[in-house]
């Protein structure tokens, strides 16, 4: 059986709880949780601690579920064009494609939003304004093989 990878990215200032808490929810046996930054340098979260990489967004294998965070962080993520390559990239070609709250942002700006229902995360009123995507009142959203849901 083939390895389903599964990667959480991270970026400074996420919401801790938002990336190694569903990390541990993978399913072990067939599959690889890769914890990917542009780095392999440890990654401060919203609560102080430090978040080590697994992989960088260079030498990621192809993910067959990437999941954004959410977090005050996301302003920082949305403006950086390697993070924002890295989730179009590997979002582009997942079989899933998911985010806690505000990490929806990160899909939208990533252009995996088009068109689509999310999550009503904050930040998202002016993509759903211009018509990139179509805010939902609820907790998890699915869209096809996009998932967002409240943190």
């Amino acid at each position: 059986m083939a390895t389903f990878n599964i990667g959480f990215v991270l970026f400074p200032n996420l919401t801790q709880l938002d990336s190694p808490v569903p990390a541990g929810a993978a399913p072990a046996a067939d599959a690889k949780t890769h914890i990917v930054a542009k780095t392999r340098d440890p990654v401060p979260s919203d609560c102080g601690l430090s978040l080590v990489p697994t992989a960088t967004f260079a030498d990621c294998e192809p993910l067959d579920l990437i999941c954004v965070p959410g977090g005050f962080g996301v302003s920082g993520a949305i403006a950086d064009a390697a993070t924002i390559d890295f989730v179009r990239r590997q979002g582009g070609r997942a079989k899933y494609v998911t985010s806690v709250c505000t990490g929806a942002f990160v899909l939208g700006v990533a252009g995996l939003l088009q068109g689509r229902r999310a999550h009503h995360a904050l930040g998202l009123h002016g993509a759903a304004a211009a018509g990139r995507c179509h805010l939902r009142k609820a907790r998890v959203v699915r869209d096809g093989n996009v998932f967002t849901g409240g943190g």
